[in-house]
């Protein structure tokens, strides 16, 4: 037989075992999903080469026939970039690049600055030595698409 004494001793530890067991999973559910998830703005500065990433430049397929993309600035944390992202093709699609921009935009919190040309205007700049183009190649970037085309006349002459 148990006597009072006995069960408000288990029902102590009960209660002690209980409380520590929700402690402990509140404080690792708090710090996992509050300090450890990542936000938006996190994702765009991954390694832009990843299949994570990769999967981004979907939302530029309906836009034309983008020949080189590349991203620097906020996307590769670099503040002295002249722009975040350049964007060359031919029949581009202004109206659904600048969608595109401001979905991005309103996931990472922060203005893009960009460069939208088309591979001929490109090409000739190039060639100019037109003082924007050779600074964005200039400085630290990551090549998301380069087309043949692109990569045979122009981008070998750059790293």
């Amino acid at each position: 037989s148990c006597d009072f004494s006995q069960l408000c001793f288990f029902l102590y530890v009960f209660c002690f075992v209980f409380f520590i067991f929700f402690f402990y999973f509140f404080v690792i559910f708090f710090f996992f999903f509050f300090f450890k998830q990542k936000t938006a703005y996190e994702i765009y500065q991954c390694d832009w080469s990843s299949d994570v990433c990769s999967s981004d430049l979907d939302r530029f397929k309906n836009s034309g026939k983008i020949t080189f993309l590349l991203v620097s600035g906020i996307f590769i944390n670099n503040d002295s970039s002249r722009v975040d992202m350049l964007i060359v093709g031919n029949n581009i699609k202004q109206k659904s690049i600048e969608d595109t921009i401001r979905t991005i935009e309103s996931e990472i919190g922060k203005e893009i600055t960009y460069s939208l040309l088309e591979t001929k205007e490109f090409i000739y700049r190039f060639n100019m030595y037109d003082k924007l183009i050779h600074d964005i190649l200039d400085f630290p970037h990551k090549k998301l698409i380069v087309s043949p085309e692109l990569s045979t006349k122009i981008l070998q002459k750059i790293k």
